[in-house]
């Protein structure tokens, strides 16, 4: 894929609107992995509406599927910073970007298993 200074820009867009949305709430900001990464990496496997929509679906299932796995990981992270008795409104800015990444590389992986899938 070709830099472009549009892409450039949107990214630098995704990332205030994530932002924003975790200064509302913490879980929306994490729900926007799903939505927006998983149908674009299911677009770049199968330049397709079905790839997109093969791809949403996958990244759902894998976010979900990981987030058993990720509620436990961030629970101990929490408990030995010492942050555990806090609120969930009150989570980290540090705590968010590690469930962020983590959320955003499952939501990737199954996007482009998704791709993978509606190409064959």
């Amino acid at each position: 894929m070709q830099f472009r200074l549009s892409h450039l820009l949107a990214v630098v867009a995704w990332v205030a609107v994530v932002l924003a949305l975790y200064r509302f709430h913490t879980a929306i900001a994490l729900l926007a992995c799903p939505v927006t990464f998983g149908p674009l990496v299911g677009y770049v496997g199968k330049p397709t509406l079905e790839g997109a929509i093969v791809g949403f679906i996958s990244a759902v299932f894998w976010c979900v599927l990981c987030g058993f796995v990720g509620v436990v990981l961030l629970y101990a992270i929490l408990v030995v910073s010492g942050a555990h008795g806090a609120p969930p409104d009150a989570l980290p800015l540090w705590a968010f970007l590690t469930c962020f990444v983590y959320f955003a590389a499952s939501s990737m992986l199954g996007g482009y298993i998704g791709g993978r899938i509606a190409k064959s």
